[in-house]
């Protein structure tokens, strides 16, 4: 089952209806990652503080989202802010599963490009966003319960989008002076739903998720036949344009984006299913042409181990088709869910 809502207007009309639809499943998100997952509660506040400032210069579409959804929930804009930028992980150390999510590009010679992907988590709040914003691109928006985020998302010029956790590793030079937090990480989310609003091409995403700090790899593609990968490691970061027949991101950067770790002092260290997704996309696509049925398959096909998609913290799964202005999403555990085909 896919929950999916739907919110028209202003940002601070979208934010109060996002509450009006979603109210009990935001206090159920809060309650539980703001206080039930173990963080200082006053000590998120002031790290959210501290960003609020960059959210208003870079995004103040989704900071006047904010502002109203806060207002409508009855909390301070503080509570609101920490919440959408994830200030629990910022406090904690990050509980990144190692299974964090993954992108696959197929190049069917049929239905064009298609961007599919799953979204992992270990909390079951997540919900897709039908978004007409008043002077931007209607959109779907896969989220957080009570965020501004995209996750993976399509927008009705084509363009689709996904998001995968990826971090650059541990220091092994005392003097780097390459810093990261959570503000690079959870800034990719405002990133992509930015992207979804106001922008029409795979090649305009990239350029402009690659203009900011972000934590991550992200892939884009659009109805035109396009489509690129951008890896993210903070200030650090490469566009890969994908020209083969298939394509992957996941939670490990590329050889040339590690080399320019290290000359900062910091070691790569891959997630291993992230590696082993990879290699089982390629070989399940070896000596055949890739397409849509076989995509959903791969993607949910179930099995908690290394190599698989469909597993038990798999939230959503989503293949965007931009060339037939088609989405399918395939709510949690997808696998039993199946896919519903969503479009403008």
């Amino acid at each position: 089952m896919v929950v999916k809502v739907v919110l028209k207007g202003t940002p601070a009309e979208i934010g109060r209806q996002r509450v009006r639809e979603l109210r009990s499943t935001i206090h159920l998100a809060m309650d539980h990652l703001m206080t039930g997952h173990g963080p200082d509660v006053p000590a998120c506040l002031e790290w959210g503080c501290r960003w609020q400032p960059d959210v208003q210069a870079k995004f103040p579409h989704l900071m006047e989202e904010i502002v109203a959804e806060s207002r409508e929930l009855g909390i301070g804009t503080d509570l609101g802010f920490a919440f959408n930028y994830r200030a629990w992980n910022a406090v904690n150390p990050h509980p990144s599963h190692p299974l964090a999510c993954y992108n696959i590009l197929f190049r069917d010679s049929v239905r064009g490009p298609l961007l599919g992907g799953v979204v992992e988590d270990g909390y079951p709040y997540y919900v897709m966003e039908e978004i007409h914003p008043k002077g931007g691109i209607p959109h779907f928006a896969v989220t957080l319960a009570g965020t501004c985020w995209a996750v993976r998302g399509f927008n009705a010029e084509g363009l689709a989008v996904g998001q995968v956790s990826a971090f650059p590793g541990e220091y092994f030079r005392a003097d780097s002076t390459y810093r990261w937090g959570t503000q690079d990480y959870s800034r990719g989310y405002f990133i992509l739903r930015t992207a979804l609003q106001t922008l029409s091409t795979a090649r305009e995403a990239s350029e402009f998720c690659s203009q900011h700090d972000a934590m991550g790899t992200f892939m884009f593609a659009d109805r035109k036949g396009e489509a690129f990968v951008v890896e993210k490691a903070g200030r650090l970061g490469l566009i890969r344009k994908c020209e083969g027949s298939v394509a992957v991101s996941g939670g490990h950067y590329s050889e040339p984006l590690i080399r320019s770790l290290l000359d900062v002092g910091v070691a790569h260290a891959p997630y291993p299913n992230s590696l082993a997704r990879q290699q089982s996309v390629f070989r399940k696509t070896a000596g055949r042409a890739p397409d849509l049925e076989l995509m959903k398959t791969m993607l949910t096909s179930h099995e908690n181990g290394e190599g698989w998609f469909c597993i038990d913290i798999t939230q959503m799964t989503t293949i965007a088709i931009p060339q037939a202005g088609k989405f399918l999403v395939a709510g949690y555990v997808p696998c039993t869910s199946g896919f519903v085909e969503y479009e403008f």
